[in-house]
């Protein structure tokens, strides 16, 4: 995704994009991307951002459920 975010032609974003979505469907940055690049209405546009929201959601979720997984773990981590 760094690829894409520092490329300056726009082809090339948009497939660098493309691509990291292939490896990884849940890279909210990606879609972020498409929708500035690839879309050509606001409702399309729209459409792609609500999809990276979901995508974000449920990063976030993933990573609030292994970050706290009881006591034992929260003592063994502070040492």
């Amino acid at each position: 995704m760094k690829t894409a975010w520092r490329e300056r032609n726009p082809v090339a974003r948009i497939k660098a994009a493309h691509e990291a979505i292939e490896k990884n469907p849940e890279c909210a940055p990606a879609y972020i991307l498409l929708a500035e690049e690839e879309s050509t209405t606001i409702l399309e546009a729209e459409k792609i951002l609500r999809q990276a929201l979901r995508v974000a959601e449920i990063n976030y979720r993933k990573s609030q459920q292994t970050q706290h997984q009881g006591s034992v773990m929260e003592a063994a981590h502070s040492k």
